[in-house]
């Protein structure tokens, strides 16, 4: 007896174990990833370190706050966890990460199993979410835990929903579960108007008064939630117009689509999209393709495509409403990480259909299915591990992200100065040039040049080519405005070389406008408000003043090679070379 029954737990639990077991195998490399010293994880937990420890300020601090534009206190509340319990210890926040997948995973599962999928579908279409390679960068970049938390809230708090509907209850938990997903992440805001749909499916009844008793308690949330949101979000960048708007959402609806079946060419930043003739006119034609087919379906099969079809399209196209293009997202149109509710959805819905499909050997489909879809598991598994070295730095993101000819610009840029910093010149030279034949250059040519202009100037210029290195210099600090992440001390680093070069060409004047911009950017009586206005003072030709503001740099930075040559030069003969 007690045999059997662990068999007949086993036969239930099997599914569990399996998922459980491959996707923890599949994300282990994770584990030995670092929290990284820029982008977002150094905004949402580096600096944040103080705000994480736990105490009943900062829990209503994460309440009544953003960070960078993000309304999401339930995901910081998990760093918090990570901050309290482990001192943000880089492997156990890992962890973290892969667990709240696992538990969106299970959730999912869970959904399908609950909407009567059939266990041959449920559990590979499960398998086939859970170690996809676009879920890579929700899983092992610890600054997106707001996808994997929001979706692990949102599946368990569908199921509820779901479990308690078959029981003809009312689910007291999936609210709950809904205002957590909320919390994490306000992309969950699609949950209630997926169900509605689910429901229409169902009961196949337009009375609108129906649902609003059904769904009060979601709506109310969402009332709640939009200007929570709202207020506490902000665009960073020049207004989008409504046309570019309405081509992108057009094309990240298909993007999505495709990507979720074909990963391919997977990237950290992918460049905006470009708007051209040829795209509209491809666009257009595939949504009226799409439309006359849905139209033929209709005259024919009736009942499935308004009570089936439809409500699964028009669930695709809530969820990924929010990060659709709709609203302005700033330097990127599209991302991995933003499919993966998404994705969901369309996986769920050809599950559905397969179990329903009606077809006179089930079970040589079945055969068939599974030795096709074993190989494309495996091939994710190995692209997922791949992908997953990339997130050990920085430079390996900015790197994989330039490497597309319509690369991100944003992250080309980075990746160079990272490369200026390193020494190498020669590299950065040749990234400066892609940069200039940039698909992008046709359509706002100041800021691409700018763009390359600054990372080709200083390559030159520490390659001692400095005659070339002025022209692309200049490009550089007439752009400075376009940098998305500029800094002082990158602008003060520009002119100063520029600088350099107007005054060996024996250009003061220009050398002096140059150390003027540098100074009012300077924090006062820093080394380099000393250091530049004696650099300044040589351009008039005081050696006097030049003397004493060098001595002062050299005081608060003894061991800088530079301002000590100088200093030493201006003592004995009041003539220095300036150099780099």
């Amino acid at each position: 007896m007690q045999l059997d029954h662990i068999k007949k737990n086993f036969k239930v639990i099997w599914p569990y174990l399996l998922l459980s077991v491959i996707t923890l195998t599949v994300y282990l490399p994770s584990l030995s990833l670092p929290i990284l010293d820029s982008w977002d994880d150094l905004w949402f937990i580096t600096e944040q370190r103080n705000n994480l420890l736990l105490s009943w300020h900062n829990v209503i601090h994460y309440l009544s706050s953003n960070i960078m534009s993000n309304y999401m206190p339930v995901t910081m509340y998990t760093y918090m966890a990570d901050r309290t319990l482990f001192n943000l210890a880089p492997d156990v926040m890992h962890l973290h990460n892969i667990l709240w997948h696992l538990a969106a995973v299970l959730g999912f599962f869970q959904c399908l199993r609950q909407l009567k999928c059939d266990l041959r579908w449920a559990l590979p279409v499960a398998l086939f979410f859970a170690i996809h390679p676009q879920r890579v960068e929700s899983v092992s970049w610890l600054s997106e835990r707001k996808d994997v938390v929001c979706a692990a809230f949102y599946f368990w708090s569908a199921w509820c929903y779901l479990r308690n509907r078959e029981q003809g209850k009312r689910s007291y938990a999936a609210p709950v579960l809904f205002v957590l997903a909320m919390g994490a992440k306000p992309m969950a805001i699609s949950l209630p108007f997926v169900l509605m749909l689910y429901e229409f499916a169902q009961n196949r009844s337009m009375k609108w008064r129906g649902y609003l008793r059904r769904f009060w308690p979601y709506l109310l949330i969402v009332i709640v939630f939009i200007p929570l949101t709202f207020s506490e979000s902000r665009y960073l960048g020049e207004p989008v117009p409504l046309y570019v708007r309405i081509t992108t959402m057009m094309y990240n609806y298909i993007f999505y689509i495709v990507k979720t079946f074909f990963p391919y060419e997977l990237n950290p930043f992918y460049g905006k999209l470009i708007i051209s003739k040829t795209l509209l006119y491809s666009l257009v034609t595939l949504y009226l393709t799409g439309a006359a087919a849905f139209i033929l379906l209709l005259t024919r099969k009736r009942e499935f495509t308004i009570f089936r079809l439809m409500p699964w399209l028009v669930a695709y196209a809530t969820s990924a409403l929010p990060i659709i293009g709709v609203f302005p997202l700033g330097g990127i149109d599209m991302a991995d990480r933003y499919s993966y509710i998404p994705s969901t959805i369309i996986l769920g819905g050809i599950c559905m259909l397969l179990t329903h499909a009606k077809t006179a050997n089930s079970r040589r489909l079945s055969i068939t299915a599974y030795v096709g879809l074993l190989p494309i598991l495996l091939v994710f598994a190995i692209n997922n591990w791949q992908y997953q070295a990339i997130w050990i730095s920085v430079d390996r993101i900015n790197e994989r992200a330039s490497r597309p000819e319509r690369a991100n610009i944003i992250a080309m840029t980075a990746y160079g100065d990272s490369l200026l910093q390193q020494g190498q010149f020669e590299k950065a030279e040749a990234l400066a040039d892609k940069i200039y034949r940039s698909p992008y250059a046709e359509y706002d040519r100041e800021a691409i040049y700018g763009f390359a202009g600054y990372i080709k100037g200083k390559a030159l210029y520490h390659r001692g080519r400095r005659d070339e290195a002025i022209k692309h210099l200049e490009n550089g600090a007439g752009a400075i405005g376009f940098f998305t992440y500029n800094t002082p001390r990158k602008t003060i680093l520009l002119l100063g070389a520029m600088a350099d070069i107007y005054f060996n060409r024996g250009d003061a004047a220009k050398a002096e406008e140059c150390y003027d911009r540098i100074i009012k950017l300077s924090k006062p009586e820093s080394f380099d408000h000393y250091f530049f206005s004696g650099l300044r003072a040589i351009c008039r030709g005081d050696m006097t003043e030049a003397m004493k503001s060098m001595e002062k740099a050299v005081t608060l930075q003894p061991q800088n090679s530079q301002a000590n040559i100088i200093l030493q030069r201006l003592r004995q003969t009041k003539k220095p070379v300036i150099k780099d």
